[in-house]
């Protein structure tokens, strides 16, 4: 039961003939309300893995490396000052060995468009090969043994998150515009993001992807999460693809596993929150690959919380049971058993925050690290007692294909490919 002062909104309507070409006869419940035409064109300016850019449906954000002052470790928990661009990414698990990746600078820069007319069509770089850094069958196995684990009696856990890792090798340094383009055109809903990751052993590694979870935004005193949670893989068949879409709002266990996330940051929220309105059940969002369960969750600062910073509020909401599962501690305890290795930044949180404190910062999906050639993205599936372990390894297929794709794989061989 909500608290008095929480609103339960109805379920904003879904689309009513979604495609995988985007061409919709209803409007989706989640599509951008601007275009994407300005941030597409500010990507023809030379951009390179050093620089920091977030690129959203509204506007994009641009730090060249020469701006950029990284956030020593003993700051890192509380970086922000008035004045200040606090951007860049925190890990999953922020008790963990991965730092955070942070960084100042004075202000946002303006970007320059350059003369480049098709940076999504530059040349792709070569794979030398994709491969898993689990096989596939083990995978399988591990969702079993969670399965096994959230259909106990004591009901200690009731979801947990699994996310598998791939690793690529590139042929050539990629054309990085060129790739953020991409990412930016296959997804024009998600929020884009290049963050370069400071430490000795590579000074040239980068974070990046495209994601399509906003975590918590901050407005003055107004406060936004999209949670997402409940997914499963689009289908190039229109028809097939509704039929995917309608039986996921009609699936009882995403429902479930969806009601984790929206109950979590709804509680986490309402401290300081004055007022909070949450829907009383999600609605879809389409990416270019998956269909997700979303809810919209509004809410306005309470007056003595409305000088905190974005970054001080997301901290509040992660990790989120998106990524985790639910109760929190002990989920996280069986994703350590299960995975057998540090997230890092993978599922953490991605953004920034301006000098007056309000920002954005997303979920850290449908992303990859780069150092120097070397690649590895992950793709992660929430798990309940009524999951089917070979349907889960299939979602986390098409969530890597976000990245692998925006590299320019051809889509017909990334949905044969033996991970």
């Amino acid at each position: 039961m909500w608290p008095a002062r929480w609103t339960s909104l109805p379920p904003r309507q879904p689309a009513t003939s979604p495609s995988r070409s985007s061409s919709w006869t209803g409007v989706p419940a989640c599509m951008p309300e601007t275009p994407r035409e300005e941030t597409t064109d500010a990507l023809r300016d030379p951009l390179t893995r050093g620089d920091l850019l977030f690129c959203q449906p509204d506007r994009s954000r641009y730090l060249p490396a020469a701006a950029l002052t990284p956030v020593p470790p003993s700051a890192a928990e509380n970086p922000w000052r008035p004045g200040m661009v606090v951007a860049g990414a925190v890990p999953f698990d922020e008790a963990g060995p991965t730092p955070p990746a942070l960084w100042t600078a004075p202000a946002w820069r303006a970007w320059r468009r350059g003369a480049q007319e098709e940076p999504a069509e530059a040349a792709r770089p070569r794979l030398r090969g994709v491969y898993p850094t689990r096989a596939p069958w083990e995978y399988v196995r591990a969702v079993r043994r969670a399965v096994e684990r959230l259909s106990a009696p004591d009901g200690a856990v009731e979801k947990v998150v699994l996310a598998r890792e791939i690793r690529a090798t590139l042929g050539e340094e990629p054309d990085w515009a060129a790739l953020m383009g991409r990412l930016a055109d296959r997804n024009p809903s998600a929020t884009v993001f290049s963050v370069p990751v400071p430490g000795e052993a590579d000074p040239g590694a980068v974070f990046f992807g495209a994601s399509p979870e906003l975590l918590l935004r901050k407005s003055g005193d107004a406060v936004l999460s999209h949670p997402l949670a409940g997914s499963v893989p689009r289908s190039a068949d229109p028809e097939e693809d509704r039929s995917r879409a309608n039986a996921l709002l009609e699936s009882a266990k995403d429902a479930r596993e969806h009601a984790f996330v929206t109950r979590m940051i709804g509680q986490a929220l309402a401290p300081v929150c004055a007022e909070l309105s949450v829907p009383a059940a999600p609605s879809l969002l389409a990416t270019d690959t998956m269909w997700h369960l979303g809810t919209r969750i509004e809410g306005r600062l309470a007056p003595e919380h409305a000088h905190r910073d974005a970054l001080s509020l997301a901290r509040l909401l992660h990790p989120t049971p998106a990524v985790a599962g639910w109760p929190t501690r002990a989920a996280m305890s069986a994703i350590r058993r299960l995975e057998h290795a540090d997230r890092g930044l993978y599922a953490g949180a991605v953004g920034w925050v301006d000098g007056n404190g309000d920002g954005q910062w997303n979920v850290s999906i449908r992303c990859a690290l780069l150092s120097g050639l070397e690649m590895s993205a992950w793709g992660g599936a929430g798990i309940v007692a009524e999951s089917v372990a070979e349907s889960e390894l299939k979602e986390t297929s098409a969530k890597l294909r976000t990245i692998v794709e925006g590299l320019g794989v051809d889509a017909e061989e990334a949905e044969h490919a033996r991970w």
